[in-house]
């Protein structure tokens, strides 16, 4: 039984730290080709929506903490324009991008209130 408790608790603690790591957007995602790339860069851009872009360099042998934002448009350098959290504008090198995703955003008239329709507790006052 305690071999099994061991570990439980390892793989917790595992799944903890990567947790943590994807909060500070320093985990390893897998690389797309440019053809993945610039299809999420197109509908990012065509629909207004908001990414998470992982560079594919390294500093200090880790990669560099990902960059949030919305696709505003090319430049005629193969550059992205984004927009970030900031609201400072942004270049990057379409071959730089190691991993993009479409950030899931969530409904504005759902701030606060999860799949069955119950307002979850840090909305709440107190």
């Amino acid at each position: 039984m305690k071999k099994w408790q061991g570990w439980f608790l390892s793989d917790h603690s595992a799944a903890l730290e990567a947790d943590a790591l994807q909060a500070e957007g320093l985990l390893v995602r897998p690389e797309q080709s440019e053809t993945e790339v610039g299809t999420i860069l197109e509908i990012a851009l065509s629909e207004g929506l908001a990414v998470t872009i992982q560079l594919n360099i390294l500093e200090q042998d880790r990669l560099l903490p990902d960059i949030k934002g919305y696709v505003r448009g090319y430049d005629e350098s193969n550059h992205v324009v984004l927009a970030t959290e900031t609201n400072r504008q942004q270049l990057i090198r379409v071959a730089d991008i190691r991993n993009i995703m479409l950030v899931d955003q969530e409904k504005w008239y759902r701030n606060g209130i999860d799949d069955y329709g119950i307002q979850s507790d840090q909305s709440v006052s107190k």
